[in-house]
């Protein structure tokens, strides 16, 4: 029984993301994907211009805008993955023939601190931003950065609703999309070997929209009995759907949750009496919370889950050996999840803005993918250099895996773990990968 070791990324105080990986700690917050909060006016939508022209200076300017440390140095894992990219690019020589400039602020755990500290970072010119980490965040000021010309390249935020956000080809991300977890996880629900599945998903964006794609991702053989929304503020409601879900008929669960609402649902499951169903989850109930939230009986309620899915962040998994020693020697109490993410992000702009000659946004946007998706293979920046230089078509891939980056800004393909929980309600590994694509 190999060891979970993987991060655990908050998506908000009740939504969380994990990450399966080789030996490491439990590591840093990142808020992902989440209901969108009460208190926050609604993203303005941005129209996407014909063509747009931003004036290039020659000098990339970065931004760093991610959760700074609050918490030791575990909580550090996406600042460290792009300093280290910077000091590589940098001593490479930097990009269009100067250094690059890094500028960090602090994304914190709200929209008004992040949009406080992109305001900084537009006050400072920069080029384009590495974050935010948190997909709530995201949907709240990514339109504040398209307005403004600032490219945005997220190493964690993994909302499917990014994908249609209007930015004008401004917003990319190393991490894969929910919709990519959606799929993995129907994988799960086919190789279970039964034909009918219930839904129970927490009744917010994130657990509609991943519900939405794991009905669309499942194979013509598996009909769903019961698609259920829950609302965890009321705990007649939860043994309903509980129950619900149960007398479908189904022989497999899938509960879409994360934090107190995926610890309040699976308790109701576990009360109704799970005899013969097989319960299968997202990464959000690796998250502690979940755990903390179970109590003194944690232990056995883990225990009902069968299987989950969770997104491989260690680079270590991709024998990005180089970067790991870096990390482990410049950091050495950072784990090394989404380091990758971030370290591949601060490439991307610096390969981007290479191809394009240009530190224009737009410009650098527009190489994305044939950056990343064919040709000889380049692990990081300086490695790229003389395929640019010498005009050879080449594919950045980097830590965190391959980024083959849509025109949409998504990855379309990437790695998951599985895990289940032992007797003592610790997460661990098994099983075979699977890939989604």
């Amino acid at each position: 029984m190999a060891p979970y070791a993987g991060p655990t990324m908050s998506r908000s105080p009740s939504h969380t993301v994990a990450a399966l990986g080789s030996v490491a700690a439990l590591a840093g917050v990142m808020a992902a994907c989440s209901s969108t909060p009460t208190d926050v006016a609604p993203a303005t939508s941005v129209v996407a211009p014909t063509t747009t022209v931003v004036s290039s200076d020659g000098e990339l300017r970065l931004g760093l805008l991610v959760p700074r440390p609050a918490q030791g140095p575990r909580s550090v894992p996406r600042p460290a993955g792009a300093r280290i990219a910077i000091e590589q690019v940098n001593a490479a020589g930097g990009v269009l023939g100067r250094r690059v400039e890094l500028i960090e602020v602090d994304e914190g755990a709200d929209v008004t601190t992040a949009g406080a500290s992109l305001d900084q970072l537009i006050d400072a010119d920069v080029d384009a931003v590495v974050g935010p980490a948190s997909s709530q965040i995201a949907m709240r000021i990514l339109g504040r950065a398209v307005r403004a010309d600032v490219l945005t390249c997220s190493p964690t935020a993994t909302a499917i609703s990014l994908a249609n956000f209007p930015d004008r080809d401004l917003f990319v991300r190393t991490i894969p999309s929910d919709s990519l977890e959606s799929q993995a996880l129907g994988e799960l629900v086919e190789l279970s070997g039964e034909s009918q599945l219930a839904i129970l998903a927490s009744d917010d964006t994130f657990g509609r929209d991943f519900a939405t794609a794991l009905v669309q991702q499942l194979d013509e053989s598996i009909s769903v009995a019961a698609d259920l929304r829950y609302d965890p503020t009321s705990s007649d409601t939860l043994a309903a759907s509980a129950e619900q879900a149960l007398a479908s008929g189904a022989r497999v669960v899938a509960l879409i949750g994360a934090g107190d609402s995926g610890a309040a649902m699976l308790t109701a499951l576990h009360e109704a009496g799970l005899a013969n169903v097989k319960v299968f989850v997202n990464d959000g109930f690796l998250d502690a919370s979940v755990s903390s939230a179970l109590g003194d009986n944690a232990a056995a309620i883990l225990g009902d889950i069968t299987d989950g899915v969770a997104y491989r962040a260690d680079p270590s998994v991709f024998l990005a050996s180089e970067f790991v020693d870096e990390l482990t020697t410049g950091y050495p109490d950072v784990s090394p999840n989404f380091a990758g993410n971030a370290f591949d992000c601060v490439n991307l702009l610096a390969v981007a803005a290479s191809v394009a000659g240009s530190d224009d946004p737009y410009a650098m946007a527009a190489t994305f993918e044939d950056a990343t998706r064919s040709g000889e293979l380049c692990w990081k920046f300086v490695d790229c250099l003389d395929k640019i230089e010498s005009k050879r078509n080449f594919a950045l891939v980097g830590p965190s895996g391959s980024l083959d980056i849509t025109r949409f800004g998504d990855i379309d393909n990437a790695v998951f773990g599985r895990f289940r929980f032992d007797a003592e309600g610790r997460p661990y590994s098994h099983g075979s990968d699977i890939t989604a694509q």
